[in-house]
C-alpha cells in the first residue's frame, strides 16, 4: 500500500526557486489544495510561472491581511501546470 502511495506523488522541481518537492500533479489530496491565496495572486501565478512551486515559494503568495479577501483554495487541477501537452 505504501508503495502505491508513492508512486502516486512526483518529484517536480519549483518554478521558482528549483528546489524538489512531492506532487500529486492533480490527483485529490496534493499539499497545494490546503494552501489559501486570493484569486487576483492565483491568476498571477499561472501567468508568472510555467509549472507548480514548491510549499515554501507557495506559501510566500498566501495573504496575510487583516482585510477580508475573496479567497481560493489552490484546486490542483487549476494550478498544476503541465507544459508538455502545450
Amino acid at each position: 500500500m505504501q508503495q502505491l502511495l508513492t508512486s502516486l506523488i512526483m518529484q517536480k522541481t519549483c518554478s521558482k526557486c528549483g528546489s524538489l518537492f512531492g506532487c500529486k500533479n492533480e490527483a485529490p489530496g496534493c499539499w497545494c489544495e490546503s494552501v489559501h491565496v486570493d484569486t487576483p495572486t492565483l491568476a498571477v501565478l499561472n501567468e508568472q510561472f510555467e509549472n507548480c512551486l514548491c510549499p515554501v515559494c507557495l506559501q510566500s503568495y498566501t495573504s496575510f491581511s487583516d482585510t477580508p479577501q475573496k479567497e481560493t483554495n489552490i484546486n490542483a487541477s487549476i494550478f498544476h501546470l503541465d507544459r508538455k501537452s502545450l
